[in-house]
């Protein structure tokens, strides 16, 4: 797939000496390493995103390759995808909220999502050995996140803890329309919780 680099750059408000912010950019998605998992076949697939960038300069275009096995889920997008504004998400700093966000819009006209506490970690890119006391979880990647969303996106969302015994077991996004309203550009994601970007 090809991009405009001067696209790109004028998407996320950079002057076009930011050339080497979207290589680094590239680069990250590159090294950055997706988990798939397959439960019925018991199996995961473990693969990077993008598997080359190459840039022609003189033309000003990035190519981004992706591994073929990749292919069917990429196709899957086409019947089963939510819409967002990528204008609201490049004004969020984290990429916790960035996440959330994502995973609350999905669910924006059923007003509400629960999230078993260790399925939702998973779904945010957290190792199993990472926040493992509830409470660091939630100052540090649930309350920070939440509160970016609710200042700079079309969405308010608010959480509810749900105990088994006395440990929270499952949080609760309730999700209401914002007042914001972000510019057009869309954005696509899957809706079982992976992201075409």
């Amino acid at each position: 797939y090809r991009f405009s680099v001067r696209e790109l750059l004028a998407e996320f408000s950079m002057n076009s000496e930011d050339h080497g912010e979207i290589k680094k950019a590239t680069a990250g998605l590159i090294s950055k390493v997706m988990r798939i998992e397959d439960t019925e076949r018991k199996r995961v697939l473990q693969i990077s995103f993008v598997s080359s960038a190459e840039y022609f300069d003189s033309q000003g275009i990035v190519e981004l390759s992706f591994d073929p096995k990749l292919k069917p889920y990429l196709l899957q997008l086409r019947q089963n995808f939510t819409s967002f504004q990528l204008s609201t998400i490049k004004r969020l700093g984290s990429v916790y909220a960035v996440r959330i966000y994502e995973l609350a819009k999905q669910f924006e006209k059923i007003g509400s999502r629960s999230l078993q506490l260790d399925e939702f970690k998973r779904m945010l890119g957290i190792d199993a050995d990472k926040y493992k006391q509830y409470g660091h979880f939630k100052q540090r990647v649930l309350k920070p996140s939440l509160k970016e969303i609710n200042k700079h996106t079309d969405l308010r969302v608010e959480m509810r803890e749900i105990k088994l015994g006395r440990r929270v077991d499952t949080i609760e996004l309730c999700i209401k329309k914002s007042d914001k309203r972000p510019p057009l550009v869309q954005r696509r994601l899957h809706r079982g919780g992976r992201a075409a970007t």
